[in-house]
């Protein structure tokens, strides 16, 4: 039995590593952002949360003020739009489509945009088959999706290299 078990942890843990998965890593983040300070105005306050909680897990320390940190992570233009397709006929299946779009970029302590905006973009398609039970009300399920993704979306933005070598130009600049 303990065998068996222990064959299948192993099983599992080859599994996970073939195919690239790994565990985020506080390295990952780049030094320059490991205090920061979270410009986050006219977001979902769920999605400010779950940010918050991943940028805290990254261990960065956020600060309650913009001038407490020398760095300023921007989110804003935060927009969640559905379409309303036609309801031609019940027989016919229907297709819903849920986008979140949020703007990022990073900014320094005296408000200059040292890493250039970034849309992220999440989608997801529902497709409500003949004799299924569908309401709008449904948004609450694929909004919660829709955010876990754009929030990852940004943890990858933020550790890519495109967003380091802005933040090594800007403080090579700086001395």
């Amino acid at each position: 039995m303990k065998l068996s078990a222990f064959l299948l942890a192993l099983l599992i843990a080859f599994g996970c590593t073939a195919c690239g998965w790994q565990l985020r890593n506080p390295g990952e983040i780049p030094p320059q952002l490991k205090r920061l300070y979270l410009n986050g105005e006219n977001l979902d306050s769920h999605f400010k949360v779950h940010l918050v909680n991943l940028l805290q897990s990254s261990k960065i320390f956020l600060v309650p003020r913009p001038g407490a940190a020398p760095l300023t992570l921007n989110v804003y233009d935060y927009k969640l739009t559905h379409n309303n397709p036609p309801v031609a006929s019940t027989n016919v299946p229907i297709t819903y489509t849920y986008i979140l779009t949020v703007k990022v970029s990073i900014s320094n302590a005296a408000g200059k945009i040292i890493v250039p905006p970034r849309l992220i973009v999440s989608t997801r398609d529902i497709t409500v088959n003949t004799n299924q039970i569908f309401t709008i009300n449904s948004t609450s399920i694929f909004q919660e999706e829709l955010q876990r993704e754009a929030i990852n979306l940004i943890y990858y933005w933020m550790t890519s290299d495109q967003t380091r070598s802005h933040l090594n130009a800007a403080q090579s600049s700086a001395t």
